[in-house]
């Protein structure tokens, strides 16, 4: 089985397991069940490019760091040849001295990661580079057109000279490879989430589907196919490939008839393509509120209410478009001691212990008119054992500092960074940064370290589920909450004068209505949007329908 993320693997991983486990606890009842059983365990599933992977020779993978360094070399190699009349030698001077400039500043960081995402993406694409300026996500880079184009050819030499791929050369030189007689050992090939298909992983679709003795099966929703800005665009396998069989599934296991009836209805379906489900339930609800504010407000009541009513907290995920709708959620819901795991991110309370682990010894040691040494800092961290003696010294000296912070909270924010430098420097990890600084605004509630160290070892473990949509993809929850329903930030603001982002924004809101299997709320509050400066003030343009409303319970 195929998926086109690793979220996707380790869900259908998941539940191959859970259901091997269901099978084998039914009492014998006859050879069927034991075969299922048995042969559930070797089922191979794997990403795409995992796949691909097994049939190229062993190279390293280009990613990170390394590849924005190979491509800003690339680039000034480029732009030394300009100079010299290597490149574009019929140009004029002037011409050159243009592209020379335009070379430097595509070289800068700021603009770096977006060339290698165009590459990326006209690579999976299939689509040339000026076709590939044209999408939302790389609005200003069309004036650079004529000097990207000397580009992708030189990174895949420069690539080749340094013996390394990136995960695009991955899926073409597989697609060769198989075209050349590797062998496939799979007789049966199943795609999960075949909307999601990339033109160049339906070019790999196609090399396995003409090779002798093998059965493909996709499975496929038009309406999630949500990675347009990867390069994934929905091409239907029949319009590529012969003799191809197309089945509907229609009824959902899932929803609720309310849910089908929203989802169905902000897809737009036809009636005879309206998903079918089975089972009654609420109907969705849109709330408006006044501010940003009031509406974080009202999701954290909603979600004490459900846990208080006996909902498990993992069976509730707040989503949004963007992350940072979800912030301000999590860190009112921590201080309601109500922990949050964000879909993607590591979180761990050892962190934060650890940092009110050295306010409490800063507390102490001030209590007692005796200074932090360095050895005492090394035995209160005693796990971190990668750490100069100079660094220990210097931060024992820091430490000794805090004491004159008054507040809990300025205690425990200077003593995060102290932690966060001898873990490397604070810029160094930023997913670390993120949760140790997280519960900085909770230190308000509580006199001292000890007091609040206690509070959170009382914390229930169990979290509640925070996500983009794009990140909650593939999984379910009883109850979904769904943030920013305004229209500027679903859809984004970028997108809305493109109609092909503007069709996949609305797939957005269609696969976070449809991850719910009990209740979907939808929240609304008019935003001032810094990055734009623009004020975002109408719901969700996906919601203001009648069709649509007629669908939903407004509060």
């Amino acid at each position: 089985m195929l998926a086109f993320s690793r979220a996707a693997v380790r869900e259908i991983r998941r539940r191959l397991r859970a259901l091997a486990s269901e099978l084998a606890a039914r009492p014998p009842g006859g050879s069927q069940v034991i075969a299922a059983d048995t042969n559930l365990s070797k089922v191979t599933v794997l990403t795409a490019h995992a796949f691909a992977r097994r049939f190229i020779k062993k190279q390293e993978v280009l990613k990170g760091k390394a590849a924005h360094a190979l491509l800003a070399k690339t680039i000034n190699r480029a732009r030394r040849d300009c100079q010299t009349g290597v490149l574009w030698p019929d140009a004029s001077s002037d011409a050159r001295q243009q592209r020379a400039r335009q070379l430097g500043e595509l070289a800068e960081p700021s603009k770096l990661k977006f060339v290698l995402r165009m590459i990326a993406v006209a690579c999976a694409s299939k689509k040339t580079l000026s076709e590939t300026a044209s999408m939302a996500q790389f609005a200003g880079f069309a004036q650079y057109v004529k000097v990207l184009r000397s580009i992708p050819e030189r990174f895949s030499v420069i690539k080749k000279q340094r013996k390394v791929i990136d995960y695009g050369d991955m899926l073409v030189q597989a697609v060769a490879a198989i075209e050349d007689g590797a062998s496939v050992p799979f007789s049966h090939i199943l795609v999960d989430e075949y909307q999601d298909c990339s033109a160049a992983q339906i070019h790999l679709l196609l090399a396995l589907a003409n090779l002798k003795g093998r059965s493909i099966m996709v499975f496929g929703d038009a309406h999630q196919a949500i990675y347009g800005f990867a390069g994934s665009s929905y091409t239907p396998l029949s319009s590529v490939l012969a003799g191809v069989q197309e089945l509907s599934l229609p009824r959902s296991r899932r929803l609720t008839a309310p849910t089908a009836a929203l989802a169905s209805a902000v897809a737009q379906h036809q009636p005879e393509d309206a998903i079918q489900a089975s089972r009654e339930g609420k109907l969705p609800v849109l709330i408006h509120d006044d501010t940003l504010a009031s509406q974080t407000q009202h999701i954290v009541q909603h979600i004490q209410q459900l846990i208080a009513a006996g909902t498990a907290p993992e069976q509730i995920i707040v989503v949004a478009r963007m992350k940072a709708l979800l912030a301000p959620v999590e860190q009112l819901l921590l201080s309601h001691q109500v922990l949050t795991r964000r879909i993607g991110m590591s979180r761990h309370r050892r962190h934060a212990l650890r940092v009110l682990r050295l306010v409490r010894m800063v507390e102490q040691h001030k209590k007692a008119k005796r200074a932090i040494t360095p050895d005492v800092l090394r035995a209160a961290l005693s796990r971190l054992t990668d750490v100069s003696d100079s660094l220990w010294k210097r931060e024992s000296l820091a430490l000794n500092k805090v004491s004159r912070v008054p507040s809990l909270e300025g205690r425990y924010q200077l003593c995060a960074k102290a932690y966060l430098r001898l873990l490397g420097g604070i810029r160094a990890k930023p997913e670390l940064r993120a949760d140790v600084n997280r519960w900085g605004p909770s230190c308000r509630a509580y006199s001292d370290a000890k007091a609040m160290c206690a509070a959170i070892r009382a914390i229930d473990k169990k979290a509640v589920v925070t996500g983009t949509i794009h990140a909650a993809k593939g999984g379910e929850w009883d109850h979904v909450l769904i943030v920013g329903a305004t229209d500027g930030l679903l859809p984004l603001y970028l997108s809305r004068d493109d109609d092909q982002s503007l069709s996949e924004e609305c797939n957005l809101l269609y696969v976070a209505i449809t991850r719910a299997r009990e209740t979907v709320r939808l929240y609304h509050a008019p935003a001032n949007h810094a990055r734009s400066r623009q004020p975002f003030e109408s719901v969700c343009r996906f919601l203001d329908d009648a069709a649509v409303r007629s669908t939903l319970r407004l509060a």
